[in-house]
């Protein structure tokens, strides 16, 4: 029986009798509360708008993942706190993917002992930045965990490179660290202890990515994902690794030239940081627009700017 629902689900359809999403039901005469999908959701999606507009509403400084992710136009509205109708995720697994993602980090750092610092902040008031990169190990490896679904895993696997943002993002905290590691030191008001050494010289950045689910939008059915994760193992050559879905990528910086890349996102930063200062929006032929409008909170305000 339990292999014919797996089946019917696997083909989209509602097996007989078997399932149903009628929200309460008759016991020995008295009306039962069942959890309901859609109702779910609908305290998904007020719960999104709340906690989005908090976020939004206190945002005083950059962030990394911002920076490196977000249309320019995005960030510079956010950090000028203009209104919007709705905070509410356009797609709410999102907040899916966010609980997963914090659940990866503990497990990664809570588990591995070789890790040096977890979690030092760097809040630099000069350039209305405040980051918290993941993991360092002595001075010179910086770490960064990064959770994805398997088709990323997949790519990542197959061409061993990081995604473009994750990358920017390690470039970042590593220009952080070299030019204005003192200034993160002197900062009281901050949620982890800043970084603890004097110097730091990183020649290595280490991405561990670690693939959490399956919500892509190139698998369609369970029989795909099942496809994809046994491709997965053989790429690995890890069918009895319990693990296979844990790759530290290791980029070596002695052969990597972080000069093109860090000037790239120290670019991005300064320009943000101009229009910031002059109260202005970039063009919408600006280098550091994003085509990512699906996903922004700003897209109906920012057609009328």
């Amino acid at each position: 029986m339990y292999q014919e629902i797996i089946s019917s689900l696997d083909n989209n359809q509602q097996p007989n009798n078997q399932i149903n999403n009628t929200t309460e039901k008759s016991v020995n005469n008295q009306i039962t509360k069942l959890f309901d999908v859609d109702e779910f959701v609908q305290e998904m999606a007020q719960t999104s708008h709340e906690r989005n507009k908090q976020h939004h509403e206190y945002q005083e400084n950059l962030n990394a993942y911002d920076l490196t992710m977000n249309c320019s136009r995005q960030i510079i509205l956010k950090i000028l706190n203009y209104p919007i109708e709705s905070y509410r995720d356009a797609w709410l697994p999102l907040k899916f993917r966010a609980a997963l993602g914090s659940a990866v980090h503990d497990f990664i750092q809570g588990n591995y002992s070789g890790f040096t610092e977890l979690e030092p902040s760097m809040k630099i008031p000069s350039i209305k930045t405040s980051v918290r990169l993941d993991c360092l190990i002595n001075d010179n490896v910086l770490i960064e965990i990064k959770s994805c679904t398997f088709s990323d895993y997949e790519k990542i696997l197959r061409t061993r490179t990081p995604r473009d943002a994750d990358f920017y993002q390690s470039i970042f905290y590593r220009w952080i660290l070299h030019n204005h590691l003192k200034e993160a030191q002197q900062q009281t008001k901050t949620r982890t202890p800043p970084p603890k050494l004097d110097k730091y010289d990183i020649k290595y950045i280490q991405l561990i990515y670690v693939a959490h689910d399956l919500l892509a939008s190139d698998i369609n059915s369970l029989s795909e994902a099942k496809a994809l994760n046994s491709k997965i193992k053989k790429m690995l050559k890890s069918k009895y690794n319990q693990f296979y879905f844990i790759t530290a990528l290791t980029l070596d910086l002695n052969v990597i030239d972080p000069v093109p890349y860090e000037e790239y996102v120290v670019g991005k930063l300064n320009h943000i940081l101009q229009h910031l200062k002059n109260k202005t929006l970039p063009r919408l032929d600006d280098p550091y627009i994003k085509d990512s409008c699906f996903f922004c909170p700003y897209k109906q305000v920012c057609k009328t700017l």
